[in-house]
């Protein structure tokens, strides 16, 4: 098989291209745009306060620009269990995640104010960060 892939990819470029396909198909890079994320959390979830939801991606996963971080597992948000990130088979079943967690956690009020006593805070800036981002 080895010998196969050399003779069809004796061009580096094919091979890099070829290495990129396979990457993004088994999902070790993250294909997933800032658009597709809004539309998702938008669209198709039940999530309150949407806008502040996703400048929670934003902010978590440096406008899905982050390297060795959450966002290398699928998970958007940062949640983490025993000191290691949750590992998500997709970037949007961290968003289903993130759905049933909210469910759980939040009855009504300041959705601020409900975030900086949950682990998102853990950034004494957290919030603030997140009143700035400009969408």
């Amino acid at each position: 098989m080895m010998k196969q892939i050399k003779i069809i990819y004796k061009d580096k470029t094919y091979l890099l291209f070829f290495i990129l396909l396979v990457l993004c198909v088994t999902k070790k890079i993250n294909s997933q745009t800032l658009e597709e994320v809004k539309d998702y959390i938008y669209n198709k979830t039940e999530i309150k306060h949407k806008e502040i939801v996703y400048k929670q991606v934003i902010q978590e996963t440096r406008w899905l620009k982050c390297t060795k971080c959450s966002l290398d597992y699928n998970n958007l948000f940062g949640f983490y269990w025993k000191k290691k990130y949750l590992v998500f088979t997709s970037w949007e079943d961290s968003i289903i995640y993130y759905e049933k967690w909210q469910k759980r956690h939040y009855t009504k009020g300041d959705y601020y104010e409900f975030l900086k006593n949950r682990p998102f805070a853990i950034d004494p800036m957290y919030i603030s960060k997140l009143k700035h981002i400009k969408l």
